[in-house]
């Protein structure tokens, strides 16, 4: 009966809910993207590694502790309430990026919070409130100025500009072009069990930093993540502007495959770990085809298990190297 009376609320209140959560949704995504990137974390958290993290992570008392202050404090708490997050933008400036949050989250709380911001303005969009408040910045362009809308119960929209906030709230209500209407689909085909999914075109060389030179011989690229029935399977591409760039980038990409095969080598001998080295990394297969650079691995999910294991315990060992530093003993 309870699963009933939500389902009627939200086709009735909600109609766009069903653009949210899960795969991403064309509907969600302005037709004129130039990138998009979306996590399912609901699907994320339903697989067997996403499973396997939070067991870990509900193990440790100190992780736990915060999101358990974090949901006291903003009424969300991120290992179990958070969906999806879709972020896309029509251009490549830090401005016109789009966030699309789905959350179980306390709407009364988060606006409490709001009203407490000092650079706090409520305005309407239409019949939608919008929110104005600043945070810290996050680069040297970063005013801290952000805007945000409760599009639904479960969704927030957040822009750095009214403007940018506007469009994507006209997209969601069908009064703009979405990307299901886009020119140029550059999305990859995601398979079953995809938790992650990210794409991006005509990549202008500007935005990419000196010491990031070969990126400037890509002009698009796409990446997709997730677990089928017993690994986890990685799978992305990038388009290089000539096949001698192309080869060069394999090249450079098979040597950061050797060079973190053999640092993983050497984290597992620190850890005192004898028998076989995990060879996760090996897993990975670099192949080229014309202008086209592929990028596929499948890996046992008792090897993920493995390294995240690993990972913790590293961690751990640094954290406490660190605080041996801060405390040393009395001589």
């Amino acid at each position: 009966m309870k699963k009933c009376l939500t389902a009627i609320v939200c086709i009735t209140l909600f109609s766009s809910a069903s653009l949210f959560g899960g795969p991403l949704r064309k509907q969600q995504v302005s037709a004129n993207a130039k990138w998009v990137a979306h996590l399912s974390v609901e699907d994320l958290v339903k697989s067997g590694m996403g499973k396997y993290i939070l067991e870990k992570a509900n193990g440790e008392q100190s992780i736990e502790a915060r999101m358990n202050a974090f949901a006291k404090l903003f009424g969300l708490n991120p290992l179990t309430d958070l969906e999806s997050i879709t972020l896309y933008a029509e251009n490549f400036e830090p401005s016109g990026g789009v966030a699309i949050i789905q959350a179980k989250m306390d709407q009364e709380k988060l606006l409490q919070l709001l009203l407490l911001n000092k650079g706090y303005v409520k305005s309407k969009y239409g019949d939608r409130p919008v929110h104005r408040w600043i945070q810290k910045r996050k680069g040297k362009k970063d005013n801290g100025v952000r805007f945000g809308t409760f599009y639904s119960d479960k969704v927030v929209v957040i822009a750095r500009t009214e403007q940018v906030l506007k469009h994507a709230i006209d997209v969601l209500d069908g009064k703009a072009a979405n990307f299901s209407k886009a020119k140029t689909d550059f999305l990859p085909k995601a398979p079953k069990g995809t938790f992650l999914i990210a794409a991006a075109t005509d990549l202008p060389t500007k935005i990419h930093k000196r010491r990031a030179a070969m990126l400037k011989n890509i002009s698009a690229g796409w990446l997709v993540a997730g677990q089928g029935d017993k690994t986890v399977f990685l799978k992305a591409s990038v388009t290089a502007n000539t096949e001698d760039n192309a080869a060069l980038i394999q090249q450079v990409a098979n040597g950061f495959l050797a060079l973190a095969q053999l640092k993983l080598n050497q984290q597992q001998t620190a850890q005192g770990k004898t028998g076989k080295p995990l060879s996760l990394l090996k897993a990975v297969k670099v192949t080229v085809k014309g202008v086209s650079v592929q990028l596929a691995a499948s890996i046992p999910m008792a090897e993920v298990k493995q390294y995240i294991d690993l990972s913790r315990k590293l961690r751990k060992a640094a954290k406490a190297a660190k605080m041996k530093q801060k405390c040393p003993k009395a001589k």
